[in-house]
């Protein structure tokens, strides 16, 4: 349990360490302020390389246990990944392969919250911090 006071203290030390209120005040509450909006997407990013490096260390101590999460969109899911995962598996059989098909925005999603290493989601999005590859092409 995060008690209120430490949140508060916490909050305070981000902002002294980056030089601007990441917060205002909305009555009873707060919202994040234009510079903690800012902020938001290189904080999420930070988590997730901190996961990343959690999931990585657990990884090294425990080798046996790997797994490789994918998310796809259905025809990538159904039609081209099971040939794809098969040959996978049968290189890698030490490594844990959880497929979850679902829409092109869940698939992204996904990705961005880390919840799949790997995601296959047809058109490839354009932003500055996404890296995408051409997976197949139906030659249309």
């Amino acid at each position: 349990m995060v008690t209120q006071p430490s949140v508060s203290s916490s909050i305070a030390a981000l902002e002294r360490e980056i030089g601007t209120k990441v917060v205002e005040r909305q009555g009873r509450g707060i919202r994040l302020s234009q510079a903690g909006e800012a902020f938001l997407p290189f904080a999420s990013r930070v988590l997730g390389l901190l996961e990343d490096g959690r999931v990585a260390a657990i990884e090294a101590a425990n080798s046996e246990r790997r797994e490789l999460r994918i998310a796809a969109v259905n025809t990538a899911g159904e039609y081209i990944l099971p040939p794809v995962l098969h040959a996978f598996r049968r290189g890698y059989p030490e490594i844990a392969v959880y497929l979850e098909i679902s829409n092109q925005a869940r698939v992204f999603r996904q990705v961005e919250l880390r919840d799949a290493d790997i995601g296959i989601g047809g058109v490839r999005r354009r932003a500055a911090s996404w890296t995408g590859r051409l997976f197949w092409t139906t030659g249309w």
